[in-house]
Order: structure tokens, then C-alpha cells, then sequence
């Protein structure tokens, strides 16, 4: 049988120290920090340690996001080679 793959998810309310822009805009790097905390994740549980994340490969900002919003992301790892991962 198959080992199975792990998954993670992460829930996070976005603070007034997150906004950075009028209108308490936040900034697109605020997703991409939670992103990579989520792959953070993925790695401990897959391998044990934090590993390294080498690369994003496609990346759209579909909503603004705002101080007070609640931010959820759900991954999971979709294949593993030797010293690689793919994530979704």
C-alpha cells in the first residue's frame, strides 16, 4: 500500500500590524508568508524537519485582503521524489 500523502491547513486573522497599504489594505506577501508556512507544515510532517522551499510555481491574487479578514489555506503534498516535493 501506498504511503499516504500529508495535508495541512492554517487559519489566521489578519491583524492591523498586517496592513500596509490605505483602506487597511494588506499586502500580497502576507498570503505568500502564509503559504509558506503551510509548506513549512507539510515538510515536518512529511520529512521531519522544515526543509527548503525552492520555488512557487503559479501565484494569483483573486481578493484583496484586509486587517480583521480571516485568512485559511488548505495543501497538500501531491508527489515526492528523492530530494523533492510538489505541493497544491
Amino acid at each position: 500500500m501506498a504511503e499516504e500523502l500529508p495535508t495541512a491547513f492554517i487559519r489566521r486573522r489578519l491583524g492591523n500590524e498586517d496592513a500596509h497599504y490605505g483602506g487597511n489594505l494588506v499586502a500580497g506577501a502576507k498570503q505568500l508568508e502564509v503559504i509558506g508556512d503551510l509548506i513549512t507544515e507539510l515538510a515536518m510532517r512529511y520529512d521531519g524537519d522544515e526543509g527548503l522551499f525552492r520555488a512557487y510555481e503559479s501565484v494569483e491574487f483573486l481578493h484583496p485582503l484586509f486587517a480583521g479578514d480571516w485568512i485559511e489555506a488548505k495543501g497538500r503534498i501531491v508527489s515526492a521524489g528523492t530530494t523533492s516535493r510538489r505541493c497544491e
